[in-house]
């Protein structure tokens, strides 16, 4: 059975509460009784919570089994980055065993239905000259590579088309050996100094940031004492300029890249 998540919760809840005060403040133009605009942007306020909430349930229960929380999910691919080189490529091997999918492995490159992969480990984003090299070095030339990492640069996320190489998310590969029992009972501990800070400030968050101030300076126009919410709205607005400047792009794939790879057993 699928969970809600806390995350869930509050995102919906933040979206109601913003559409209401914005449709609200919208039909102040509008030459109505005040009980006519309540109702108007109640309902319209309640639409937006179902599409918010729709669309984040299926984002937070995509791809995970149902019995992990959406924290011990982020726990296991913190974990799983910190693995060894090998250690991954042992986990990697047994998925591809599961799967019943025929491979050959030479110098850390997999070939799996013409398509080479290598996995990337650790905590650092790969940038466009370590995937370019890792394209030159390539001993399935000239089946394509696609490359497995926690996260790419700006410029290799932007330039993937010229490496002509397919850019894959870890949370992919861990949501895979989840889902066939193949990482709970075999994945370390591992030190996560740090890891909190650069998830909190990545781009993708820059917007929810500003959505969230912008939804408590809303608000602030509707409570007695609105210096709190103009403070924290501020706060937040803040937190999502800085991450949409400084942070780190999410690479730009399909989430289904290595499925794809993986689904086409050789006959």
């Amino acid at each position: 059975m699928k969970t809600f998540s806390l995350p869930l919760i509050l995102n919906t809840t933040i979206f109601t509460a913003l559409s209401f005060v914005l449709f609200l403040m919208f039909t102040s133009f509008l030459q109505v009784s005040t009980w006519i605009k309540v109702v108007l942007s109640i309902l319209f306020s309640l639409s937006i919570s179902i599409i918010t909430f729709k669309t984040l349930y299926r984002r937070y229960n995509r791809k995970y089994p149902t019995t992990l929380s959406q924290k011990a999910i982020k726990n296991c691919i913190v974990k799983f980055n910190c693995l060894s080189k090998k250690d991954a490529d042992g986990l990697f091997c047994q998925l591809i065993s599961k799967l019943q999918l025929r491979s050959r492995v030479d110098n850390g490159y997999f070939l799996i239905n013409k398509q080479a992969v290598y996995l990337i480990t650790g905590l650092e984003e790969t940038s466009f000259n370590q995937i370019k090299s890792l394209k030159e070095n390539n001993p399935f030339n000239p089946c394509p590579l696609a490359t497995i990492a926690c996260g790419y640069t700006d410029t290799a996320i932007k330039n993937q088309d010229l490496l002509n190489s397919k850019l894959i998310l870890t949370e992919n590969l861990v949501a895979m050996l989840l889902n066939n029992g193949l990482l709970e009972s075999n994945i370390p501990s591992c030190n996560k100094k740090n890891t909190f800070i650069l998830n909190l400030f990545k781009k993708v968050n820059g917007l929810k940031f500003i959505l969230y101030g912008l939804s408590l300076l809303a608000l602030s126009f509707l409570v007695f004492y609105p210096i709190y919410y103009l403070v924290s709205g501020t706060i937040f607005i803040v937190f999502g300029l800085i991450a949409l400047v400084f942070g780190k792009n999410r690479v730009s794939m399909q989430s289904d890249d290595l499925s794809l790879i993986l689904n086409d057993k050789t006959k």
